[in-house]
C-alpha cells in the first residue's frame, strides 16, 4: 500500500518488537494519532461505509465508537431446558442471535492515554477499562456485508466470494 498517496490516505507503519495485543500497538502510533480515528482487525471483510462510520461517531459525542453485527449462530445439538431433574423442553438445533463486537472501531486520540506502555493489551480489555470509568462508548450497528476470515474455511469463503464480483455489488 506504500504510504497510501495512490487512496488518497496518509499510511504510517509500526512494528512492534513482540505482540502488544488488538489494542497495545495503538500506544506506539499516540504521538501520530491527533484526531478521531479508525481501527480495524486485519482479518475482516466488509463493505461498510467507512465515511458513515466517521461521522456517526463525530456526531454521537462518544469516546469510542463499536461497530457490531448481529450474527446467527446455529448450534449443531438438541438444546434440553430443565427444571431439576424434569425436562420441560427440547429445541432441536436453534439458532441463537447475537449481536456481536465487528473488530472495527472509530475513537478519539484520549482514548490512547488509557492504554499501557509496552505490554500486550487487547480491545476487549481496553473496552472493558473504559466501561469501568463510565467513558461514553457508543455502538454503530453495521447492516452491510461482513465477515470474520480468521478461519480457514471463512477465509476460502472470502476468496470465493471476491473472485465471483459477489462483494462489488
Amino acid at each position: 500500500f506504500g504510504d497510501g498517496a495512490e487512496w488518497g490516505v496518509r499510511i504510517h507503519y509500526s512494528k512492534e518488537a513482540e505482540s502488544l495485543g488488538t489494542a497495545g500497538p495503538l500506544k506506539l502510533l499516540q504521538s501520530e494519532l491527533g484526531e478521531p480515528f479508525l481501527v480495524m482487525n486485519g482479518d475482516i471483510l466488509t463493505n461498510l461505509d467507512f465515511r458513515r462510520l466517521r461521522d456517526a461517531h463525530l456526531e454521537n459525542g462518544a469516546a469510542l465508537t463499536v461497530v457490531t453485527k448481529v450474527v446467527d449462530l446455529p448450534l449443531h445439538y438438541g438444546v434440553v431446558e430443565s427444571d431439576n431433574e424434569i425436562i420441560t423442553r427440547i429445541t432441536e438445533k436453534p439458532v441463537i442471535r447475537a449481536e456481536v463486537n465487528a473488530g472495527i472501531y472509530f475513537m478519539n486520540p484520549e482514548i490512547i492515554e488509557y492504554i499501557p506502555e509496552g505490554r500486550k493489551y487487547d480491545m476487549t480489555v481496553l473496552l472493558q477499562d473504559l466501561l469501568s470509568r463510565g467513558a461514553r462508548i457508543r455502538r454503530f450497528e453495521l447492516k452491510d456485508y461482513w465477515l470474520d476470515i480468521g478461519r480457514l474455511e471463512d477465509y476460502d469463503r472470502a476468496q470465493e466470494y471476491v473472485r465471483e464480483g459477489l462483494f462489488d455489488r
